[in-house]
């Protein structure tokens, strides 16, 4: 019962998040921040927000920067919308999934190019 109650609440947290980013936070490189996923201990005290940006290295560094300095005022919002007795301490994590899987998908688009322009073997 409080592993789903764990999950309902990593759940709701990421939609917020999401819309606290998308609307209300003032940081100018919060717009390239999407969050990718969020886990919730299961006491409930400790919340990991994953989160992916798009753009280069400088805008994730920004970024990074921008939801630190943020933290205070999210977990704010998360309180008022969640309305749950114990608010959870946050950690924000860069997800690197989402730029290894784009790396991955353009050496695999890069393989299938160099094997259409290889001439047929043959005679």
């Amino acid at each position: 019962m409080q592993h789903n109650r764990a999950e309902r609440i990593a759940a709701q947290i990421k939609a917020e998040v999401g819309q606290i980013l998308l609307t209300k936070a003032r940081e100018p490189y919060l717009s390239y921040v999407t969050v990718t996923r969020v886990s919730v201990s299961k006491d409930l005290k400790y919340s990991k927000i994953f989160y992916s940006v798009l753009g280069e290295d400088d805008k994730i560094q920004k970024a990074g920067i921008g939801l630190q300095r943020a933290l205070k005022y999210i977990r704010s919002e998360l309180s008022k919308a969640l309305r749950i007795r114990l608010m959870p301490e946050i950690q924000f994590i860069y997800d690197d999934s989402v730029a290894y899987a784009d790396r991955i998908q353009h050496l695999i688009n890069d393989i299938h190019r160099e094997e259409q322009e290889k001439p047929n073997g043959g005679d």
